[in-house]
């Protein structure tokens, strides 16, 4: 039987899964229990301060279950009778210091391996999967006392391996589809490089649990044969994941239609929350391109776009594109409701379903929606914001102001809340307070469309600050047009993925350097610096570089777009866009301008 286990805890990799018959409920079932009778392992241990900065990056991603967001709990010592990592029913995944030790084993792939056993887990908890505690609780208990009826439950629940199999690489497909859309490299899980295989070193490691050996199974595939079946598959979803990359560096250049459908595209495959919402949010790009550019002073909500990135389009078939613009925000907001519907703390979906409201005037319900999502974030910057600005739609001036300025208390360097602060004065004959707000906006964008009508207003000359960028970009010497075939050997391939979308065929190249091309058809047609590349653009610009650095550098950002971890800043003639995160570049991507 033992054996049969040991076969099984192969393709388990983290043991778990679900199961119909009744039982009674375990102490460890609870957080508490983990608490109470294990040392926690402290975020001063930088292996586990990275562990929970990662799954926070991967819940985002995931999502949640009936409501409940998956949370981490790291304990210093394992338990001998329950193999760890596990997801337990109240939301929690517990992994020990013995998890983060074989991650890290290989220091340079640390934060990959372990993103992928924890993007395990949390699928776990996506499918109620908990398996894994109800079969060692079973084990558990035979141990202590022999009992007909434990014995049988043990015998029944390994009769149903098949079955736990299926949810074994139900969990790894989404696991690594997890760690694939949140930045991860997968490639990691994938290759024998390094220290050897990843699932043999697994089972090497956590198998020493007092597993004995006693007879061999017949009735199912031999471990080598299931862990060639896990990498065979494996590969497929990591191919697959790329078309998600993929929608996030066409959006990234601005080309929404593009980013859709390759969004679109990934959704065939796994229709989650994030692919969802990130439909909806090209849709709604499309809606606010589409919308004829309007020069008067207007609030300005978190996806709201640069007011004179299209003005040259302002006047050309307005009741055409109003007609276009209101399809297209409709798409967005079932996109939003969809994403809601598998989240329902999903704060980003809200906020942004509130602000297509908004701009189809549908006022009364961007207010419900946002003062629900408030009940689950009290003090989101963003949810203010946007809230002050319904409340201000609706004549509840008063309201509004009280929000604006719980908003600024929370951050006062918020560009939207103080740009809408300063509208809110004018409006209401305080031009001194006005004047004040709209000052401090400009020392912290200085140079936008937005800018530029606060300067109108404050009776100031707007002067763009122009670069002296005078040639195409490149990378290394590439740019957008040359050759696959003509990028240099010492770049050294790492890894190569050939992808279709809309009869386009697409090849992903990721170097050594930190570069990453996109061709079609062979030609090149992006080129993506990646956090770790080391050369700097035309106008010397490089990774981590401040913000004020890149306005210097680069002028007036045509466009700016935000996204959940920052913003993006694109200048279209140049054929560029920079993404920042807390005020610093950390990507570019040339895109054909």
């Amino acid at each position: 039987m033992h054996k049969i286990i040991k076969y099984i805890f192969l393709i388990l990799f983290v043991f778990s899964g679900n199961t119909s018959y009744a039982y009674v409920a375990h102490p460890q079932e609870r957080i508490t229990f983990w608490r109470n009778n294990f040392t926690t392992l402290s975020t001063e241990d930088p292996h586990a301060k990275k562990a929970h900065t990662i799954f926070k990056k991967l819940v985002s991603i995931a999502g949640n279950r009936n409501g409940i967001n998956p949370m981490l709990h790291i304990v210093a010592n394992a338990p001998k009778n329950i193999p760890l990592p596990m997801a337990i029913p109240d939301g929690w995944i517990i992994i020990s210091k013995n998890t983060l030790d074989f991650a890290y084993e290989s220091p340079s792939r640390g934060d990959d391996i372990l993103a992928f056993i924890l993007a395990h887990e949390i699928a776990h908890q996506m499918e109620d999967d908990f398996w894994h505690m109800k079969f060692f609780q079973a084990i558990n208990n035979s141990k202590k006392k022999s009992n007909n009826e434990q014995l049988t439950e043990i015998q029944r629940l390994v009769s149903q391996s098949d079955k736990m199999v299926a949810k074994e690489l139900r969990a790894d497909e989404q696991g690594l589809t997890f760690t694939a859309m949140a930045g991860f490299n997968t490639q990691a899980i994938l290759d024998n490089k390094n220290k050897g295989d990843f699932f043999k070193r697994w089972i090497n490691r956590f198998s020493k649990n007092n597993f004995s050996i006693e007879k061999k199974s017949t009735t199912h595939p031999s471990p080598k044969q299931r862990e060639l079946a896990i990498h065979s598959r494996l590969n497929q979803i990591h191919q697959q994941s790329q078309l998600f990359k993929l929608g996030l560096w066409l959006y990234q250049a601005g080309h929404y239609s593009e980013a859709k459908d390759a969004f679109v595209e990934f959704r065939h495959y796994f229709p989650g929350r994030a692919v969802n919402h990130n439909i909806a949010l090209s849709y709604h790009q499309l809606a606010l391109q589409a919308m004829p550019a309007d020069e008067h002073l207007d609030f300005r909500t978190t996806l709201s776009l640069d007011p004179y990135t299209y003005a040259s389009q302002a006047n050309r078939n307005i009741k055409l594109k109003k007609e276009k613009s209101a399809k297209l925000l409709d798409l967005a907001i079932g996109f939003y409701e969809l994403s809601i519907s598998q989240d329902r703390q999903y704060i980003s979906a809200y906020n942004n379903l509130a602000s297509a409201y908004l701009q189809k005037n549908e006022v009364y319900k961007a207010i419900g929606l946002l003062q629900d999502a408030i009940k689950i974030k009290p003090e989101n910057i963003k949810l203010l914001n946007n809230l002050a600005v319904a409340f201000y739609k609706v004549e509840n001036k008063d309201k509004a102001r009280s929000l604006f300025l719980k908003a600024i208390s929370l951050d006062n360097k918020y560009i939207d809340v103080l740009y809408n602060l300063g509208l809110y004065y004018q409006a209401n004959n305080n031009e001194t307070k006005a004047s004040n707000y709209w000052n401090q906006f400009l020392k912290v964008e200085p140079y936008s469309g937005w800018s530029k009508k606060i300067y109108k207003q404050l009776n100031k000359t707007y002067t763009p600050l122009n670069s002296h960028h005078n040639k195409a970009e490149n990378l290394s010497g590439i740019q957008i047009g040359h050759y696959l075939d003509e990028i240099p050997p010492n770049w050294k391939l790492q890894e190569s993925h050939s992808l279709k979308l809309n009869n386009h065929n697409y090849n992903l190249s990721s170097y050594q350097n930190g570069i990453l091309s996109i061709t079609e058809e062979g030609e090149i047609t992006y080129i993506i610096a990646k956090p770790n590349y080391q050369g700097k653009t035309n106008n010397s610009v490089k990774i981590n570089d401040p913000t004020s650095v890149l306005i210097l550098k680069y002028g007036d950002p045509g466009e700016i777009q935000n996204s959940t971890t920052g913003t993006n800043m694109i200048y279209r003639d140049s054929g560029i866009s920079f993404q920042i995160i807390n005020n610093k570049i950390k990507s570019w991507l040339l895109f054909r301008s």
